[in-house]
Parts: C-alpha cells; sequence; structure tokens
C-alpha cells in the first residue's frame, strides 16, 4: 500500500543521545568504505538498525523478475530467510513496491489486506523500502523492517529509511559500476594477452611450411598459454585411416612421434566427422578417449579435444589437452582460435606442398619434354638429312653410302651395312656399308645359308633384331664385320615384302628407345623405296632405250610402209573406230578421183553419193562395225564392186583392224580397178555362153540317141561289147552336159541375168525333201553313205529367199559332201536360228576334209584340190562359187571349218535372213533370167 493509505506519522522522531548519533555515523561511513559489494551487503542492515529501531529485518536483492534475499537480521538460524527467491508476480507486497517505487508502510498486518489472515502474528508492523537511486531509476532490491508492536513506525523513520535505502542503492550502484569497470578492464587484458598471444602464435607460424614443425609451435603456444598438465598432437591421414602422433608435452607419453596410435582412431575418425570441440572432467569414462587418459600421467584431470580443420572442411588432427582445473569457456574458445590458426597455418603448408609438388612436376616435365623435344629435333634432323640424301640421286651406290654415313654419324655406330636378300636364287648381297668395313662397288655376295636366323627373322619373320652382348653370332657375320656388343638391325621393308636388312653396331651397350627404333626402321623403309626406285629407274631407263630403238624401227617401218602405201597400183583407205578416213595413198584418189585433203578427217558416209547404190554395202559395213564393234566375226572380210560415173569399175575389200590390248580400231579397205578384169570376164562369159550354146545342141541330141540305144524295146539289143561301150559315152555325156550347165549359170550370175524371186520360205521342207532325194540316190547308186536331217528346233523360223535357189545351194552343198565322203559315213544337214536376223544352216560330212591351207580357195572358180579322191571323182570346180555367189545375192554369207582330217571331214555354213513382214510384203528380185 501507498504511505498515504498508513497511519498518519505524526509523532517526531526522537533524538537520539550523541553516542548512538556518533554511533549511527560510523556505522554508515564503514558503509561508504566497503571495499566490495558483498562486504557492502554485510554492513547494510547493522548500519540501519542503528539508525532505524527494528526488530527483525531482510535485504532482497533484485534479479530480472525475482527477488532473492541475501542477507537477514533478527532471524533465527533456523528461520533465515538468505538464500530464499520469490517470484515479484507472486508476491503482492513486492509488486506494490515496484509499481509506486515509494516505502510501503503497513503499521498492523493483522489489519492489511496486503496479508491473510495469519493467527497469532508475533511481528505486526511491516516496512518495505525499495533500494532505488531515485524515483526514476532501477530497482535494485527491497529492504523490509518489521517491529514486533504494531504502529511501530513514524513517518519520520520511514522517511529515514527511505533515505537510507536511496544511500545503500547509491553505493551498491556505485560498487556495480566498479565492478563492471574492473571485469571489462580485465576482459581488455585478457583480449590483450590473447592477442599477444595470437600475434606471437602467427609469427611462429607464419616462419615455416614444415608441417611437423608448425604442428610443435602450435602445440608449445597451447601448451603454456592453458597451462596444461600434458599435451598431444595427433594427425589424422585419410588414406590409410589412421591417427598418428606428432609432438608431446612436457613428455611423451602415448609413444614415440610418428608412430601410429591405433587407440585414437576411432576418436579422430569421429572428430574428423563432427569436427566438434570436445570438454569432457571424466576423461577415462569418455569411450573414445579413455584409452588414451588411462596412459596419460594425470589423474582426476579434465579432458579438452580440440579439432583441427580448415574451412574447406579438411581435417588435420587434434590437440589433446588434460589438467586438473576444468578449462574455462574463454579458454576453450582461446583453443580453438589457435587451433584455426594453426589450420590455416596447415592449408597454407597444404597447398604450398601441393603448389610446390606442381611445380617441381611442372619443371620435371617442361625438362623431359624440352629434353624429348631436343632429342626429336635431332631426329627429325636426321631424318631429314637422310631423306635429302635418298632424294639426291638415283645413283644406288652413292645414296646408300651417304645415308649409311648420315646414320653412323647421327646414331654413334661404329659400323653401318644394308644387306639385300634375293628370294629367287636365295643369295645375299652385302650391297653398301661405312666404318670399319665397306663392300666394292656394286656390292659383295655373303654366303649366308638359306636357314640362317638373322635373315630368317629380317626377310621372313619381317621383325627387328636387337643385338647385345649374350646374342649369338652366325660365323658369317662375324667374319664380315666383326662382333660387337650392341646393335640393331630392321628389315628393309617395302610393302609387304622385306628387301633384306638394315645393320647398325655400336662398340657399347644401349637402350634403344622406341623413338630411335623408330627412326632406324624409317629409314630402313626409305631405303628399301629408294633400291625399288633405282631398281624401277634403271627398269625405265632400259625399257625407254627399247622403246627408243621400237621407235626408231616403227618409223623405218612406218616409212617403209608409207613408200610401199605409195607405190603401190591398189589404193588403200583408213577409216578410224567412228568412220573418219585417217589415211588415204595416192592411189585411191585415183581410183576414187578424190584427192586426200578432201578425204582425211571427213566421215566416209559424207561421200556415199559417189559411190552408187553398189558402194552401199561397203560403206554400210564400215558403218555397222564402227557402231557396233562386237558384230564383227574374226577373219570376217567384206567385199564389194563399185561402178563409176565415168564407167569404171572398183573392187573393195573391206577388213577390220583388230589390236590386241584395244580391240576394234577402225577398218582398212584396198581399191582395185577391175575395169579390165570385169571386160575380160564379160568376153570370157559371153564366149563361155556361146560355146555352150553350142555344144549344147549337139550333146542333147547325143545324149537322145544314146538314151534310145539302152533302151532295147527300142532299137533291139546290144551286145556286151556295144552296151558297154555305150555306157561310158552316156556317162561322159552327162558329165559333160552337167558341165555344161555350170558353165551357163555362171555366164548368168556374172552377167546378172539370174533373177531371185524372194518370199518367206519353211526350210524344214526343202532340207526334208532334199535328204530324202539323196538318199534314195545313195541306194541307187549303191553307195554305202548316210544321210540324215538333224533335229531341227521347234520354233526355226522362215527365211525370205528363192526356195529354187535355196535347194540348189543344199544340193550342192550335200552333193559335194557325198562326193568326197567314203563308204560308211554320213552327211547330215541342219538349221538354227542365230539371234540376229539370219538363220544358220549346215551341211556336215564325215569324209576327207579340207586342209586349212587349201581352204582360202575352194570357193574360186574351177579350183580343186589335189586329194587323189579328188582328182578321181569327177567335177567342174564350179559348184561351191556358184554357192557362195547365190548364198550373197540373198544377202548371206558361206563359210567352212574343217581340221583337214580324213573321218572328221568338213562343215559348209550359210547365212539366209529371217522372213519379215515388210519383206513379205514387198519382195525385192535381183538380177534377172536370160
Amino acid at each position: 500500500m501507498a504511505l498515504s493509505d498508513t497511519a498518519p506519522l505524526t509523532q517526531p522522531i526522537a533524538r537520539g543521545s550523541a553516542a548512538g548519533a556518533a554511533s549511527s555515523l560510523d556505522a554508515w561511513l564503514r558503509l561508504a568504505q566497503a571495499p566490495n559489494e558483498a562486504a557492502l551487503l554485510r554492513e547494510v542492515l547493522p548500519a540501519l538498525a542503528r539508525l532505524v529501531p527494528l526488530d527483525r529485518a531482510a535485504l532482497w536483492l533484485q534479479k530480472r523478475d525475482r527477488l532473492i534475499a541475501s542477507q537477514a537480521l533478527g532471524f533465527a538460524a533456523n528461520n533465515s530467510p538468505i538464500g530464499l527467491e520469490v517470484n515479484i508476480r507472486d508476491s503482492r507486497l513486492f509488486r506494490e513496491v515496484q509499481r509506486t517505487h515509494e516505502p510501503l508502510y503497513i503499521p498492523d498486518v493483522t489489519d492489511s489486506p496486503f496479508f491473510p489472515t495469519l493467527g497469532d502474528v508475533e511481528y505486526r508492523t511491516w516496512l518495505g523500502v525499495p533500494i532505488a537511486e531515485g524515483p526514476d531509476a532501477a530497482i535494485l532490491g527491497l529492504l523490509v523492517l518489521e517491529r514486533r508492536e504494531p504502529h511501530a513506525y513514524q513517518p519520520e523513520e520511514v522517511a529515514l529509511a527511505h533515505q537510507a535505502a536511496q544511500y545503500i542503492a547509491h553505493l551498491l550502484a556505485q560498487h556495480r559500476r566498479l565492478q563492471q569497470a574492473q571485469q571489462r578492464a580485465q576482459e581488455a587484458e585478457a583480449r590483450a594477452r590473447q592477442l599477444a598471444l595470437l600475434h606471437q602464435v602467427i609469427s611462429d607460424l607464419s616462419t615455416s611450411l614444415e608441417p611437423p614443425t608448425l604442428w610443435q609451435r602450435a602445440a608449445r603456444h597451447l601448451f603454456t598459454a592453458l597451462q596444461a598438465d600434458h599435451l598431444a598432437v595427433l594427425t589424422w591421414e585419410d588414406d590409410p585411416g589412421q591417427a598418428r602422433l606428432v609432438t608431446e608435452f612436457p613428455r611423451a607419453a602415448l609413444g614415440e612421434p610418428g608412430q601410429p596410435i591405433p587407440e585414437a582412431q576411432a576418436l579422430l575418425q569421429h572428430l574428423a566427422h563432427s569436427k566438434r570441440l570436445l570438454h569432457t572432467r571424466t576423461p577415462t569414462q569418455e569411450p573414445g578417449l579413455a584409452a588414451l587418459a588411462a596412459r596419460v600421467p594425470v589423474h582426476d584431470a579434465s579432458g579438452l579435444v580440440v579439432p583441427v580443420h580448415d574451412p574447406e572442411d579438411h581435417f588435420y588432427g587434434a590437440f589433446l589437452l588434460w589438467r586438473e582445473q576444468p578449462f574455462t569457456a574463454d579458454e576453450m574458445l582461446l583453443a580453438r582460435t589457435l587451433a584455426q590458426q594453426t589450420a590455416s597455418s596447415l592449408q597454407n603448408a597444404r597447398l604450398y606442398n601441393i603448389t610446390r609438388r606442381l611445380t617441381e612436376d611442372l619443371e620435371r616435365r617442361v625438362a623431359e619434354r624440352t629434353a624429348a623435344l631436343q632429342r626429336e629435333q635431332h631426329r627429325a634432323q636426321l631424318l631429314a638429312h637422310i631423306f635429302a640424301e635418298l632424294a639426291s640421286s638415283l645413283d644406288l651406290d652413292h645414296i646408300l653410302d651417304r645415308t649409311l654415313q648420315v646414320l653412323l654419324e647421327g646414331l654413334g655406330a661404329v659400323q653401318t651395312a644394308v644387306v639385300l636378300w634375293d628370294m629367287d636364287t636365295h643369295q645375299a648381297l652385302w650391297r653398301a656399308g661405312r666404318g670399319r668395313y665397306k663392300p666394292p662397288y656394286g656390292g659383295k655376295k655373303l654366303d649366308l645359308p638359306f636357314h640362317d636366323p638373322w635373315m630368317r627373322t629380317l626377310v621372313l619373320q619381317r621383325q627387328r633384331l636387337l643385338i647385345d652382348p649374350d646374342t649369338p653370332w652366325p660365323r658369317v657375320w662375324r667374319e664380315t664385320f666383326g662382333q660387337y656388343p650392341a646393335g640393331v638391325a630392321v628389315p628393309l621393308l617395302h610393302g609387304a615384302e622385306s628387301r633384306g636388312g638394315l645393320f647398325i653396331f655400336l662398340d657399347e651397350p644401349r637402350d634403344w628407345s622406341e623413338d630411335d627404333l623408330d627412326l632406324i626402321q624409317v629409314t630402313a623403309m626409305q631405303i628399301a623405296t629408294a633400291i625399288q626406285n633405282a631398281e624401277l629407274f634403271q627398269l625405265i631407263q632400259e625399257h625407254a632405250i627399247e622403246t627408243g630403238q621400237m621407235l626408231r624401227q616403227q618409223q623405218i617401218e612406218a616409212s617403209r610402209m608409207r613408200a610401199i602405201l605409195e607405190a603401190v597400183a591398189d589404193g588403200i583407205l583408213v577409216t578410224d573406230v567412228h568412220g573418219t578416213v585417217t589415211l588415204v595413198n595416192p592411189s585411191a584418189e585415183r581410183l576414187l578421183g578424190i584427192a586426200a585433203e578432201d578425204l582425211l578427217g571427213q566421215p566416209l558416209e559424207r561421200f556415199r553419193g559417189l559411190f552408187g547404190a553398189q558402194g552401199q554395202a561397203w560403206l554400210s559395213n564400215i558403218r555397222k562395225w564402227s557402231q557396233n564393234p562386237e558384230s564383227y566375226k574374226p577373219g570376217e572380210v567384206a567385199a564389194a564392186q563399185i561402178e563409176l560415173e565415168d564407167g569404171r569399175v572398183l573392187s573393195v575389200h573391206l577388213s577390220a583392224m583388230i589390236d590386241r590390248h584395244q580391240g576394234f580400231i577402225g577398218t582398212v579397205s584396198a581399191i582395185r580397178d577391175i575395169t579390165h578384169q570385169i571386160e575380160v570376164d564379160r568376153m570370157k562369159s559371153e564366149f563361155v555362153a556361146t560355146v555352150s550354146h553350142e555344144l549344147r545342141t549337139p550333146l542333147t541330141a547325143i545324149k537322145g540317141y544314146v538314151d534310145l540305144l539302152l533302151r532295147p524295146q527300142i532299137l533291139g539289143e546290144l551286145g556286151p561289147r556295144q552296151r558297154k561301150a555305150i555306157e561310158v559315152i552316156h556317162r561322159h555325156v552327162n558329165r559333160l552336159i552337167h558341165l555344161v550347165n555350170d558353165l551357163l549359170t555362171l555366164s548368168r550370175l556374172e552377167s546378172g541375168r539370174i533373177r531371185l524371186e524372194p518370199r518367206p520360205v519353211d526350210l524344214r521342207s526343202i532340207l526334208q525333201d532334199i535328204v530324202e532325194d539323196f538318199q534314195r540316190q545313195m541306194r541307187d547308186k549303191g553307195r554305202d553313205i548316210t544321210v540324215r536331217l538333224a533335229p531341227l528346233p521347234e520354233d526355226l523360223p522362215q527365211v525370205y529367199a528363192d526356195p529354187q535357189r535355196v535347194q540348189q545351194i543344199v544340193a550342192n552343198l550335200v552333193e559335194n559332201g557325198c562326193r568326197y565322203t567314203p563308204d560308211g559315213g554320213t552327211v547330215t544337214v541342219g538349221a538354227q536360228d542365230q539371234g540376229d536376223g539370219f538363220v544358220r544352216v549346215w551341211v556336215q560330212d564325215t569324209g576327207i576334209g579340207i586342209k586349212p591351207e587349201d581352204q582360202p580357195r575352194i570357193f574360186e572358180r574351177f579350183y580343186r584340190g589335189e586329194h587323189p579322191l579328188v582328182i578321181k571323182t569327177a567335177g567342174t570346180g564350179l559348184g561351191l562359187s556358184i554357192v557362195k555367189q547365190l548364198v550373197e545375192m540373198h544377202g548371206g554369207r558361206i563359210w567352212v571349218e574343217s581340221e583337214g582330217v580324213p573321218g572328221q571331214g568338213s562343215t559348209f555354213f550359210f547365212t539366209l535372213p529371217v522372213a519379215s513382214t515388210e519383206a513379205e510384203a514387198s519382195p525385192t528380185p535381183s538380177g534377172e533370167e536370160a
């Protein structure tokens, strides 16, 4: 309650005696002279008792929202409130004092709402005075004064108590400010000491980048700063996962420096993950620390484990400290700070060592690369020098000597050599060498056996050979080059073939690098190429000489041929594959009446109109062979006669020019003026025709009478001798009639008076009729000759021909076959479609055959062979000539195949055009019938 609510304080304060005042003043002086807050608090209540009468009193100090009884006076020992704590919110009296900042005086507690009914109360008066320097100052505590009698305090005493409380508050505030100042000074001094320590630590740690030294220095500072009884430094190695002892202070207890500490492995492994400081007052009871604490000579000590890790969470190890007194928070903070500084120094050392290793590795690599580049440059220069020597000449001895000298000097060798191996003769040739031994010019043969191990390795296996002091030397090599403790031999590879070996010998053993071996192998390959090039050059040179000689010979032959062409009376005209004229001799100019400059370089087709209708076959053959060279058949020759406007007749023989490499390269036409021959033949034909007609009339009468004489029913029987004579006459008359008929036919053919009447003809019936007719003739004549028709294809097409002339052609060929085939032989007739618009007919016999040298002339008029059977057999030699002309009049051709061996016979072939729709619609007659 407020002072206004208490009983009025009307009675004045009774003044005490002088002695009492002096005693009270002395008490308050002692309060002012109290050295600290505790001494002040002890003197407050006794001094207050001298100032204000009281039966008992208590001093309560406020801490936040609570009041704690600090001092008491007049209480029984078993009823002392000292140490009692009261929440201000739970006490109505204390809340009221807090609210008013004024003394709360209760004259009689038995009649106050602040005190519940308590029954018999010993202390009736209660006075609570706030300890505060002023009405606006914070309340530091509360003075509680009690008296037994009610209404014990006068207002002056309450005011005096209030003043005393303000004075106490003033002194208490001064002591607290002084204490705070002292505390700040101590903290500043401690921080200064820490800073000095850290400065010393940083200075010591910054002078070294060696981890053991850094650990040693940091441990010494930490041991001194924390005044530890024992300190150990353990490092953690991630790779093996183990803890290792670095150092201990003041003496070794866990082991020797550098020794692994298995007991600390679990602890450091835990710290590596947690990275948290560990402080314990019972280290012997900590699972990870117990084994280590048992070995430390400090008993009943506190333990502190400080992990050391950098900001990158790299864990280095830990400081382990023991001492009898517990470690304070400031000490632990100092330990953590020193650990962080140590971690920074260790991180710098680690990064420095990494950088140093990288630098050293880089310097080493640079040095190695520099050396490699120098070696590579030397090899490149050496290889370039070798290539230059190999390319400087095609003289094999010169380039091999120079190349081997460069290798000798570049590799520091004492002997180099090139040995070639001939796979055909199995002979070794020491081709070149430099050093102690050198072969003569052109090389020296070595008597190496075929199974020589060195040459088998180089030539057959195509592998290199490394020579060391333990390598056995074959006899021939030792006798030729001596013996060396080191060397190498590589195959002379050209493509997949080894030509021999390149040998390099040294006086001292050497470890060959792959680069050196590659250099030697590349050199060997280049030497093999140079050898190949030199041999190729020699071959080309020989070929060039031979070609030059051939060219000169060809020029001579060309000059000779040109002279012949210019001198020959026949005209020669040559066309290329396109039908363009490339060569014309003077005779051709004269015969054709066209200048050479007008013909050369021009297609011959351009002059088609000059050669008339008879020259179209010649030009057609040239065009056909030029446009389709495959249509040409080997040995095929085309002949034609050209009648010019001036009446001259030219004979043209066309043949293809075939090169064995290029195939068809053009045509050559031989032109001859046969005007005189044509005129002579015409006169001869007319004479033959006239004589034949004159002979035919009497022969007809003679043949008629002979036939009558041979018929007894008409002129009667003849005697045997007369009949035999008549039969001879009859046989020769028939032969003479046959000869006259052939002469007449030939005369009409040559004069162009035979007219063809072509139409579609079925060959099957014609051939069958002829075969049957000759079968009957052979039976009538008593000849044992089989005439047969070969099976004809079902799809044999019709031909466009004159059936009478076809029958004449086939009959002539069959008659020839039967005439020159001995008894027991066979004559076969057949036909088939060639697929090129012609049907091929053949007559095959098993007679005497035709010799190859006679075959070009068998189609000539009056030609007959010299075989006895030919001479014995009657004949005019005109049949095949007539057949040939009839076949060619149909647009076909005829040829013979025979080996000239009796029994194998001959086969005559001729072709006839296949009948077409156009041919059937408009047949074209050829010639005229006289």
